[in-house]
């Protein structure tokens, strides 16, 4: 893209037709999905590096010298005096209107893209979430001015709501001098509609990422595998990104800012949220960069705005494993783990929280009904916990943690200072972290929580006495959860061999979602180990009448007494397929 964007600007100025042609003839390579290495994949992912995420990095980067480019050739009346035309034609230029949505929207937060695909770029004061993602909503306004009628509304009405809905940065503020007036009208239309918040669930698979987006909250999933990479260091950059990629949890909500304001040289990088970790490992600086840990039991599943996710971690290092879950739904997120197991005689610990408190440290945290004193010191052990509640920055920000069991759940408020990579001037900021211990040399340990974005104390003391969420099971072959108000089962399964919880009996690794509505069963699977060269084969406790629809490699070996059907998914790269069913008559 660099040599395009070179060859077009010196075939402009010197009128050399032979470069243009030249330069609109190379973008055809730039259009072709990968399936391996660099680039980006028909999930959405983009890899860089052979095996890093970076959408918001050089993704971003790519997208804004292809925005441009192509808006200088296929803007109108883009001819030659002889009649040739520069503008692109490779049909396969549509691969570029889908990967706006596929690839960019799911990732970008109210005008901010998410850390976790910012790969070692994060460690850079100047590139902020919003400050990227401003770049990239530019580069999306540019491609709206050729893309095709429907993709440019769709792309206009995502930009509109994303300007309004970004306290951090003013759109019109960002966009260089020669898009601002293109910013203004769009602002300023009244045919063009805000999106609204963009709800669903998105795994993406070529990169071991997984996105959810639910009524006032997002959330960020950062895995690793034999696929993958943990982090990347490199040039004195990300020097303690060690657990980035172990199954970090990125929750979204009003507090936009909160991992803008100077996270990433502050926060603790031993305890990142979501995180099961070997707490007093030595690590050198940038050890274990651009390393792949030896598991392949990475990713998830989605059906409609519900996903299921999972990460056999094998931590860097060190002797611990575990097995690792998130279920997400439209109100909480379930985090289970089990078969955590370490022999180093070191001490183990999942961390529930670490939430930056910006330049204050008084936010209220709430453990079973009694307020705790907002002072920085010390850890404080809490027993016997079942719910606790933190205070939001602003509206909206609050979050809720509740533990179906009781649990001695530690807690610490701390001032913590660091150096960004670009600069010598020390930054502090305040930060509470709440995690749960394994002790040393754990044998089979496990952990429940459940997350609960933008509730209030008084909303977490009711759900713990009325949870909504049912476990069915914790163990080293299934982790699986019911919700009955949506109808819903989710579960991974860890293990090949005939496995089963609650209606769904599988003979395969898979990560699978059932839901119930009305009269209608749907079924969602996936195999996110992505080396299963053959098929998934599935028994559900129920009949049907008859299969409504399916996605093609689903198929149906009868309906009744149970369903039984298979999924085919040799060479699917970790895609969901998803079937329905009607149960009964209408």
């Amino acid at each position: 893209m660099w040599k395009i964007h070179i060859v077009t600007i010196r075939g402009i100025i010197v009128k050399d037709s032979t470069k243009l042609f030249a330069a609109r003839d190379a973008f055809s390579e730039l259009f072709i999905n990968v399936k391996h290495g660099d680039g980006f994949y028909a999930d959405g992912s983009f890899i860089f590096h052979r095996g890093h995420p970076y959408t918001g990095g050089y993704g971003a980067s790519l997208l804004g010298k292809l925005a441009p480019v192509l808006a200088l050739l296929n803007g109108p009346n883009r001819e030659s005096a002889s009649g040739c035309s520069w503008k692109v034609t490779d049909p396969n230029i549509a691969n570029l209107y889908r990967l706006v949505f596929t690839a960019l929207e799911p990732v970008i937060y109210r005008g901010g893209i998410m850390a976790m695909v910012q790969g070692r770029e994060n460690s850079r004061k100047s590139a902020s979430e919003h400050a990227i993602g401003h770049g990239i909503m530019q580069n999306i306004l540019l491609i709206s001015q050729f893309a095709p009628e429907a993709d440019a509304a769709r792309m206009r009405s995502m930009l509109k709501y994303w300007a309004e809905a970004d306290t951090v940065l003013d759109f019109v503020e960002t966009a260089p001098l020669g898009l601002k007036g293109a910013v203004r009208q769009l602002l300023a239309d009244p045919t063009v509609k805000p999106r609204g918040e963009l709800i669903g669930n998105f795994v993406f698979g070529g990169m071991d990422r997984v996105v959810h987006l639910a009524p006032g909250f997002g959330l960020g999933l950062s895995m690793s595998s034999s696929r993958v990479f943990t982090y990347e260091s490199i040039h004195g950059e990300n020097v303690s990104g060690w657990h980035t990629g172990e199954g970090m949890l990125y929750l979204y909500n009003s507090d936009l800012t909160q991992f803008d304001d100077d996270f990433w040289p502050t926060v603790d990088p031993r305890r990142l949220p979501g995180t099961t970790v070997d707490v007093t490992q030595a690590r050198e600086p940038a050890s274990g960069q651009s390393e792949a840990p030896a598991t392949t039991w990475v990713g998830g599943a989605s059906l409609g705005a519900c996903g299921a996710a999972g990460m056999q971690l094998r931590a860097w290092g060190s002797t611990l494993t575990a097995k690792k879950s998130w279920f997400m739904f439209d109100r909480e997120v379930v985090c289970l783990g089990s078969d955590i197991c370490s022999a180093d005689s070191r001490p183990i610990e999942t961390v529930v929280e670490n939430r930056l408190l910006h330049d204050g440290a008084d936010n209220t945290l709430t453990v079973d009904g009694t307020r705790r004193t907002g002072a920085l010191g010390g850890a404080e052990p809490m027993r016997d916990v079942t719910w606790a509640h933190l205070a939001g920055p602003t509206e909206g920000a609050d979050i809720g943690y509740f533990f179906p069991a009781p649990v001695m759940l530690y807690g610490l408020r701390e001032a913590r200072s660091g150096v960004w990579n670009e600069t010598t001037t020390t930054v502090s900021r305040n930060y509470l972290t709440l995690w749960l211990s394994h002790e040393t040399n754990p044998a089979g340990a496990t952990y429940s929580y459940v997350l609960l974005p933008g509730y209030s104390a008084a909303q977490v003391s009711e759900y713990a006495k009325h949870p909504r969420v049912k476990i069915l099971a914790n163990s080293d072959r299934i982790q699986a959860v019911r919700v009955d108000s949506l109808g819903l089962t989710a579960a991974n399964f860890w293990s090949d061999g005939r496995s089963a919880t609650g209606v769904i009996t599988v003979d395969r690794i898979a990560s699978v979602l059932l839901q119930t509505k009305g009269v209608f069963l749907d079924v969602a699977a996936s195999d996110p180990t992505q080396v299963n060269n053959t098929t998934i084969t599935m028994e559900l406790a129920a009949s049907a009448l008859k299969l409504v629809c399916a996605d093609p490699g689903v198929a149906i070996g009868r309906l009744s007494p149970t369903i039984r059907l298979s999924f085919r998914v040799a060479g699917a790269a970790g895609q969901t397929f998803h079937a329905r069913f009607l149960t009964s008559a209408q």
